[in-house]
């Protein structure tokens, strides 16, 4: 999932959300794109249409997308490998952002919600907040702790 884009002299330069994918940039006049893997493993991608890498940049699955549409298709040359730690400072901080506009975006609309119903609160309104809830909570990657079963 993509979390940040920026265009740093029109190269695009993102950080994912991924199980294995950190961080790319591509050049649209070189057609050439550079991957960044968690391991620190860095390669360049040739001749990646725009399309093919605006296909792989929103994907919810960059992997899936790199697995079948750039690796089988395009020449790849591994460069230098890279330190990932400043890479993965730089997501945690941009996921930490979006976390808490996340919140406060829940909060609001919960917020409004209530305002709404004036404190006459029936299932249907239940069952929303427990949707909403649970939204929210699975776009934090929210895992509820494992509970004991003591019986």
């Amino acid at each position: 999932m993509l979390l940040e884009r920026k265009d740093v002299k029109g190269v695009v330069k993102s950080l994912y959300k991924s199980s294995n994918i950190l961080a790319s940039t591509y050049n649209p006049s070189t057609k050439v794109m550079e991957v960044i893997f968690k391991g620190g493993g860095r390669y360049a991608y040739s001749n990646i249409a725009n399309t093919d890498f605006m296909r792989f940049e929103t994907a919810e699955s960059q992997g899936k997308v790199m697995n079948s549409t750039i690796k089988p298709n395009h020449e790849v040359t591994k460069l230098d490998p890279v330190d990932v730690t400043k890479v993965m400072e730089a997501i945690a901080e941009v996921s930490n952002t979006i976390n808490a506009q996340y919140m406060s975006d829940y909060i609001e609309r919960l917020n409004k919600g209530l305002e709404m119903y004036e404190g006459k609160y029936d299932l249907k309104f239940v069952l929303t907040v427990q949707k909403l809830t649970k939204q929210t909570l699975d776009l934090l990657g929210y895992e509820a702790p494992a509970t004991e079963n003591t019986a």
